[in-house]
């Protein structure tokens, strides 16, 4: 199983990466990006495409919002789980986000249970 985290917060991706391997252990892999622009570059350079990706709002050069409506026009990613994480918690973002393609929505901050909730409701975790 291979996830990708793109965040342009170095401390949030480690702090997923930590907890997605201590929900999925050895059987996952994961790869991260700074933008939505490398989380694309990441996409169009894999043989695979991940099984889940989870994606910061905001960010410089491409925002999660741009990226998450780049990957559901690609008809080899548009099935991917895709979770937004944002601490923009407004009723009319999280509608944005999922009328755009979101399948979850993340409110920074989240804890341990709330990322494994996410992974198991999309038949991800253990």
């Amino acid at each position: 199983m291979v996830i990708l985290l793109v965040d342009d917060n170095p401390d949030i991706i480690q702090l997923i990466s930590t907890m997605i391997k201590r929900i999925m252990g050895a059987k996952c892999e994961i790869v991260s990006g700074r933008d939505g622009q490398e989380g694309l570059d990441i996409l169009k350079a894999s043989d695979h495409a991940p099984d889940m990706i989870f994606t910061n709002l905001r960010m410089p050069h491409m925002d999660g919002l741009t990226f998450i409506k780049q990957v559901r026009r690609n008809d080899t990613w548009d099935n991917i789980p895709m979770v937004m994480m944002t601490a923009h918690q407004s009723p009319d973002i999280r509608r944005e986000v999922m009328a755009n393609g979101a399948t979850a929505f993340l409110a920074k901050p989240f804890n341990f249970n709330e990322i494994k909730t996410t992974l198991e409701n999309f038949g991800k975790g253990s």
